[in-house]
């Protein structure tokens, strides 16, 4: 029973080791494909950002244009009116053209700073892909040596069960599939080393007797002493 118990735990110990593998294998990718979609959102942004800068550099040339026209129409006014008007709106037309001045320059040190930031994060993004086709590579190759353990181990195991009499395997398996995957546990003084429960003395002492097959008073798993 002792040995079963060994090569259950190791088959244990191994799966869950697997677990831990895969989920860190899990972190990774999410981690990357996080970083990646983040990435995707900068270079939407400053693709949107670079589409309203050449729309506003057309608006630009428009009121350019539109304020060269104002200017040659000036020769051609006679009356101090139309004089005033045109003042009016040359003065109007000039006022949106320096605001859309100011805009263009602010947008384009955004964009400048953006564009940076999106050549960091795409090196940072490499950098990282390699990194976590490293630590995938080496958590995979960890799963295969656990799933080899878990294989030799279980042969072992299957191998040893029939030896075990036919009236306690089906308990002792039953017990192996509990929570804490004990189906023996060793006596420490009269303690029980699986529920930490107080056996009576003369129990304690057959547990010693490796010809007898003893059980828990309390947790009804075996157990023996060394």
């Amino acid at each position: 029973m002792i040995e079963l118990q060994r090569y259950w735990d190791n088959i244990s110990q191994a799966k869950k080791e697997i677990e831990r593998c895969n989920k860190n294998i899990t972190y990774w990718e999410n981690e990357l494909a996080q970083k990646e979609k983040i990435l995707v959102q900068m270079s939407q942004d400053l693709k949107a950002g670079k589409a309203d800068l050449r729309e506003k550099e057309l608006h630009l040339k428009e009121l350019d244009d539109r304020i060269k026209k104002l200017e040659s129409r000036r020769i051609q006014l006679k009356t101090e009116r139309e004089m005033e008007a045109l003042d009016t709106e040359m003065k109007k037309v000039k006022s949106d053209d320096e605001e859309l001045e100011g805009h263009l320059l602010e947008l384009m040190e955004s964009l400048e700073i953006k564009e940076k930031e999106v050549l960091t994060e795409q090196t940072l993004l490499q950098e990282q892909k390699a990194e976590t086709a490293k630590s995938v590579e080496k958590l995979n190759h960890d799963i295969q040596n656990y799933n080899s353990i878990v294989s030799s181990n279980k042969n072992s195991f299957d191998s040893l069960l029939p030896n075990l009499h036919a009236s306690h395997q089906s308990r002792f398996t039953k017990l192996l599939q509990s929570k804490e995957g004990k189906a023996i546990g060793e006596v420490h003084g009269e303690i029980c080393g699986t529920c930490n429960f107080q056996i009576p003395s003369q129990l304690s002492q057959d547990a010693s007797n490796p010809g007898k097959i003893i059980s828990c008073t309390n947790c009804g798993r075996y157990i023996f002493k060394q």
